[in-house]
């Protein structure tokens, strides 16, 4: 377990971290409600001011001075190893298959939640979408951005028509899919905001673990059944292909330009969800809606390709200043695209679209 102690000795011997940067960071280590995982990226996009080299010789320090446990799970060979050996080792490659380490994205310390897990599961829906809520809010709150997600099944309404039986078989076994697979890998809080037909809206606290989602629903795809829906798969032998969404919502403000509190904004749903009153998300509905005008880019992919991801402008920057995604130009013309299949990622160039 996390000694606190250590902790607050550890804050006051890093003189160059700023008040409101300690304040952050306990917040981020010791105030989270559910278990999460944690890494130099993740720290660092957390918390202004902090770089990717500062987040990294944090995480360090606080494995070395056994603050916080972690391991690293080595994804050539399955092996588990000790983030304190790979620190006190300078160890680059894994031990057992000489896989290369990144230190920056690969190596996770272990946060545990306020609320243990066994109460955490007798929580009621409504308690566990208010504390969530909460949760993304202060989030917001801090950071001044938070990440939407909108993931649509291409092709439905056609797919609908051609069989809606097996249309709706596929909705309710990718809902599992998706919920279990999927979503359940995120690392840190999210919001399920809603579901309307094969379109799903999420709010992500961090547009990193939005991205990896990507990432790992491109990989779970490949394995994902489709062997029941013949009708479907004969009228459609790109099937199921996905389009995905990704922004980061600045922090809204009023008219005089001073900012709104985000538990002002999130709105309670007819079906007893949250969602967000706000001309930010509104711009970035019409933005989405725009991008039928480059479909041409991405549906000749479709036979290589499972999934068409659209970065927006902010999660672009964001995701490109990091390294996340392979380094390509802002484009100029409109949203930046990438199509993936099994953690593949190939950028397009939608101007020649």
């Amino acid at each position: 377990m996390p000694s606190f102690l250590k902790f607050v000795d550890f804050l006051q011997n890093e003189k160059d971290l700023t008040s409101f940067q300690k304040e952050a960071l306990h917040s981020l280590l010791f105030q989270s409600y559910q278990d999460i995982y944690i890494n130099a990226a993740d720290l660092s996009s957390k918390i202004k001011g902090i770089s990717l080299e500062k987040a990294y010789q944090i995480i360090k320090k606080l494995i070395l001075e056994n603050i916080f446990d972690g391991s690293y799970d080595c994804p050539a060979c399955d092996s588990t190893l000790s983030l304190n050996e790979i620190f006190a080792s300078k160890a680059t490659k894994c031990s057992e298959c000489d896989h290369g380490i990144h230190f920056y994205n690969d190596l996770y310390i272990k946060i545990f939640g306020t609320i243990p897990e066994k109460d955490y599961e007798k929580l009621t829906f409504d308690q566990i979408a208010e504390i969530r809520i909460k949760n993304l809010a202060k989030s917001w709150r801090e950071n001044g951005i938070i990440t939407y997600f909108l993931l649509d099944l291409v092709n439905s309404e056609f797919i609908q028509q051609e069989n809606e039986r097996e249309y709706n078989s596929f909705l309710s076994e990718f809902r599992e899919f998706w919920i279990k697979r999927v979503l359940s890998q995120s690392k840190e809080s999210n919001y399920f905001i809603g579901e309307i037909g094969d379109a799903y809206k999420i709010l992500f606290q961090d547009v990193i673990d939005a991205f990896n989602i990507v990432r790992i629903f491109s990989q779970e795809l490949v394995n994902f059944d489709i062997s029941t829906f013949k009708n479907i798969k004969s009228k459609f032998p790109f099937f199921p292909k996905f389009k995905i969404v990704i922004d980061c919502v600045d922090l809204p403000t009023d008219r005089n330009g001073r900012p709104i509190d985000p538990g002002d904004i999130f709105v309670r749903t007819a079906n007893r969800t949250y969602d967000i009153n706000s001309a930010s998300v509104t711009q970035l509905y019409r933005a989405e809606s725009k991008l039928k005008e480059y479909k041409d880019s991405y549906y000749e992919n479709w036979e290589k390709f499972d999934v068409a991801l659209w970065l927006m402008d902010s999660s672009f920057e964001i995701l490109n200043k990091y390294s996340i995604i392979p380094k390509t130009e802002k484009n100029l013309v409109g949203p930046n695209l990438y199509m993936l299949k099994n953690t593949i990622m190939l950028p397009i160039d939608i101007s020649k679209a």
